[in-house]
């Protein structure tokens, strides 16, 4: 992210007057950088997530094409088994979108709808 450059001006301010709102102004953009940054690294942890989601999406499904009608040994079991269990894992640390609402039935006698 880019600073910005703010200037301004205090005609009839003394000279310890601008020396606080000086500081001030650092406190706050010192803040405003920090935050930027912290925005940064948590956009990068989200892609990440979603890096890893698509990763377990794809095995899934490669799993499931590879298994149609196969009689599975034991080792596929568990490995399956397992994968449920990561599955689960991270649906939990994923939160639920809410169920969309119906669209509302227009009725015809309703010279508004």
């Amino acid at each position: 992210m880019k600073p910005k450059r703010l200037a301004i001006h205090f005609h009839g301010a003394g000279c310890k007057d601008l020396a606080i709102i000086r500081n001030h102004l650092e406190i706050i953009m010192t803040t405003v950088q920090d935050l930027a940054a912290r925005v940064e690294d948590q956009t990068a942890q989200v892609a990440k997530i979603g890096e890893e989601t698509r990763s377990l999406i794809a095995t899934v499904e490669a799993l499931t094409a590879a298994l149609q009608q196969v009689e599975l040994p034991a080792e596929a079991t568990a490995a399956l088994d397992a994968l449920d269990a990561q599955l689960a894992i991270v649906d939990g640390l994923v939160a639920d979108l809410p169920l969309p609402d119906p669209d509302p039935v227009a009725d015809p006698a309703d010279p508004v709808a």
